[in-house]
């Protein structure tokens, strides 16, 4: 993290402490007076922000049916339709909602504050949107000037290089998240556990000696190889 960006009112998580971050995030979507706005997972390409932002929506809507989570890859967005809506965030969401039944639910819970939007890429927007998109989600942020003033959530993902961008736009509404690398031992265990449900279905038995000893040299194999 850029070294202007390391201070006391930066709050900086890692992802590898995942469930318990998780539920905390759950606590804060059902308490309104504890949420930030802005959930902001950044890292090198790659590292799997796409997987983890929606792997974080599906387990929302389990633990929380009563939200209505809207998922927008940003580096598809539309320029004109982009800049008709951006006075009204909400007119602009709902273009990415084709059932009709759908959009009245989405304007019914989006002024309840029970939605979830996981706005992936920021980093891949065109240049010529970057400022409307901005705009959009300050609206989204309640206390912000020409807020919509409504609590709903917005979890956002991005490369290193939009960062202090991104600060500089959320720093007193935002959360951010980066991924820890796994060590060597995680490793091995997400390859055992893997093999385990697989050799599980398949209706074999390899001990887990065995398990680990094909773990360590499939990991050897690949550091040596890099």
């Amino acid at each position: 993290v850029p070294r202007n960006l390391q201070e006391k009112n930066v709050r900086y998580f890692l992802l590898n402490n995942y469930p318990f971050q998780f539920q905390n995030l759950i606590e804060q979507l059902q308490n309104y007076g504890k949420r930030k706005r802005v959930i902001l997972i950044h890292d090198i390409a790659g590292m799997g922000k796409t997987t983890e932002i929606t792997h974080m929506g599906l387990e929302i809507k389990k633990a929380l049916p009563e939200f209505y989570i809207l998922r927008i890859e940003l580096g598809r967005i539309d320029y004109i339709d982009i800049n008709n809506c951006k006075k009204d965030p909400k007119k602009y969401l709902i273009l990415f909602i084709k059932n009709p039944f759908d959009c009245k639910l989405f304007e019914k819970l989006f002024k309840k504050g029970r939605v979830v939007l996981l706005l992936d890429g920021f980093d891949e927007i065109p240049r010529k949107c970057v400022e409307v998109i901005t705009e959009i989600i300050r609206k989204l942020i309640p206390g912000n000037k020409n807020s919509v003033n409504v609590n709903n959530q917005v979890i956002l993902t991005s490369r290193f290089n939009c960062l202090e961008f991104l600060m500089e736009n959320y720093r007193n509404e935002s959360y951010i998240y980066r991924f820890e690398p796994l060590s060597v031992e995680q490793q091995k265990q997400i390859l055992i556990n893997h093999w385990s449900k697989h050799c599980k279905k398949l209706k074999k038995t390899i001990s887990q000696e065995a398990l680990k000893r094909i773990a360590s040299t499939m990991i050897e194999k690949w550091q040596s190889s890099i």
